[in-house]
């Protein structure tokens, strides 16, 4: 399993279902703020199986950890345009990098 975290506002949710509609952009996409657990499969080549990716709410980052068992892979989502959550950002991803359940899980 693919976890996609990041703080509150780095468009996690957007930056997802554009992966997931690739060939078909619509640039109408509006979201709310993730407040719970988004489930996210994406499709690459079709002979490839797809990639399912669990996207979960910045506002829940005390409670990330409950999410790490069997987790492979990492996606964190920064959004480097707003300066003010850069430290936020940084701090979440020094916890996430710490966890013992994340040692084996490659970032990407």
């Amino acid at each position: 399993m693919l976890l996609c975290v990041g703080p509150e506002g780095t468009g996690k949710t957007l930056l997802l279902r554009r992966l997931a509609n690739l060939t078909k952009p619509d640039i109408s996409l509006t979201t709310v703020p993730t407040v719970g657990l988004n489930i996210a499969t994406i499709q690459q080549e079709p002979e490839m199986p797809p990639i399912n990716i669990r996207e979960l709410g910045g506002s829940m980052s005390p409670i990330w950890p409950s999410y790490y068992n069997g987790v492979r892979k990492i996606m964190y989502v920064v959004d480097a345009v707003n300066l003010t959550q850069l430290g936020e950002a940084t701090l979440l991803l020094m916890d996430l990098l710490a966890h013992p359940k994340l040692r084996t899980a490659q970032c990407i």
